[in-house]
């Protein structure tokens, strides 16, 4: 999962990018923090079945600024 925000969320702040599959939270979560603008988790993997839903979920801390989110999946099948 690679995240990439137009903006840090600035600091004490953060937000957090979660891949949920069938509306459950997995272990592939980014956080980005402070003055970061991207993030990447290469080291948790998610197995989906055909019919599964993926949906990203974004949290945040402390009212961090405002930003666009881009994220990146890679799906091998």
């Amino acid at each position: 999962l690679f995240v990439s925000l137009s903006a840090a969320p600035g600091a004490g702040t953060s937000k957090t990018v979660t891949v949920r599959v069938n509306g459950a939270n997995t272990a592939l979560t980014v956080t980005v923090s402070g003055a970061a603008t991207t993030g990447n988790n290469v080291a948790n993997t998610v197995n989906v079945a055909a019919g599964d839903l993926l949906s990203i979920q974004v949290t945040h801390t402390a009212g961090p600024a405002a930003s666009v989110i881009a994220t990146g999946m890679e799906i091998a099948m």
